[in-house]
């Protein structure tokens, strides 16, 4: 965001200014392309407020997925989606579904690497005995099928 800010700063500043002025006098082709600059740089600008505010709504809840085993994280999995469905209906940028796709799959992803990480003790199943590897598994498995519950409902 900050770089849109920046270029936004610049693109309002008297040089850019004075180059538009001097275009239209020049008559040069750059005008439609410095304006269209202009007008993407703004719109990102905005995308960029927007998804930083939609999105620190977020953090909370999926601080879990980073802090937590599979077993903690399933009390969190129904506000968390249910924050990321309100995302999807009131943000203009997550209101497609490319968007938001690509949302549940980053949050997808993290419960991936945790389960992982919860199976093998971040080092080997071989290394633990199979009936706790077994019951780890099976924690990993409820959390899906929680996950795909609440996101189905």
């Amino acid at each position: 965001m900050y770089f849109f800010n920046d270029l936004l700063d610049q693109l309002k500043g008297p040089d850019f200014n004075a180059v538009l002025n001097v275009l239209p006098m020049a008559s040069s082709k750059l005008i439609k392309s410095c304006n269209e600059v202009h007008r993407r740089v703004i719109n990102g600008v905005k995308e960029a407020e927007a998804n930083s505010c939609y999105l620190s709504s977020l953090v909370k809840h999926c601080d879990h997925l980073y802090k937590n085993d599979p077993v903690s994280m399933v009390g969190a999995i129904p506000r968390l989606i249910f924050a990321m469905k309100i995302i999807h209906r009131i943000s203009p940028h997550y209101g497609t579904s490319e968007k938001i796709t690509l949302l549940f799959g980053k949050v997808t992803n993290q419960m991936i690497t945790a389960c992982k990480a919860y199976i093998s003790n971040n080092g080997s199943i071989w290394d633990q005995p199979q009936r706790v590897v077994v019951d780890k598994i099976k924690a990993a498995i409820h959390l899906n099928q929680e996950y795909q519950r609440v996101y189905y409902d």
